[in-house]
Order: structure tokens, then sequence, then C-alpha cells
């Protein structure tokens, strides 16, 4: 539910899995492990060769590996006072209940050998917040 809610927001933007697998070729999926609270993907561009790591989790997980944010001219240093800002939305969002994912990337100079390797000094990208209401056969606590 949490990828394919994923892909209708990029195809409501115009990008679509079709679209990107025209550029990118996964080259290595690490899957969700629940002991990690992340997964990542790795691919190379084939108009560029550029090889990138693309990762999303829980945003504790993620955040705790960034070390750029992705800012309007490029990346930029990830300081206390932007992580500050992304854990002060993330307790504000998760108090509204909802489910919550921080996304990162990379590029990467040789392919990564390991989801930990992968996963190293990110570049933050943001967070997604998705409305997950409790299913009626699912009793209250």
């Amino acid at each position: 539910p949490t990828d394919g809610a994923l892909l209708m927001a990029a195809a409501k933007g115009g990008l679509t899995k079709d679209r990107l697998l025209e550029r990118f070729e996964v080259i290595r999926e690490y899957p969700f492990e629940s002991r990690t609270k992340m997964m990542s993907v790795v691919v190379r561009d084939l108009w560029t060769g550029s090889v990138y790591a693309f990762v999303k989790g829980a945003p504790e997980v993620i955040l705790s590996r960034c070390s750029f944010i992705q800012g309007q001219w490029g990346p930029a240093p990830f300081g206390t006072r932007q992580r500050a800002g992304a854990d002060n939305i993330c307790r504000q969002w998760a108090g509204e209940a909802y489910r919550l994912l921080a996304v990162a990337w990379k590029e990467c100079k040789l392919i990564p050998l390991s989801q930990q390797e992968a996963a190293s000094e990110l570049i933050f990208s943001g967070i997604t917040a998705l409305n997950d209401p409790p299913r009626p056969q699912v009793p209250e606590a």
C-alpha cells in the first residue's frame, strides 16, 4: 500500500515508473527490513552513467544517515537547525496520525556493496506523510 501511494503521488506530478525505467537501470535493491527500518535501491543513469542510491524509511533512521539536505541550488550541509526543523515536522505530523517516510539519496562513486554503504552520507530530500486510517476490521486498542 505504501509504495502504491507513493507511485500514485509521483504519477500525479507527471513522473511514472515506466518513465523512470527508461532513464534508470536498477542495479541493486535492498528490500525493507523491520530491523533497519529502511529500503534502498541503487540505479545507473542510462544517459550519464552516474550511479545513485535512493533510500526511504523511518524518519529517525534516515535523518540520522543524512549529512546534506537538498536545497534550491543543490545539496547543502544538513545542520542542527535544518535537522531540528525536520524533527519538528515529523513530531507534528505523527501527532496527526500520519504515517511518515523520509526520503534521501546520494551519488555513488562505486556501486555500494551493502545497504549500510548505500545508506550513508545521504542527501535528505523530504518527508512524505500518508493518511493511513484504521481499517474497520482492526479493533481499537
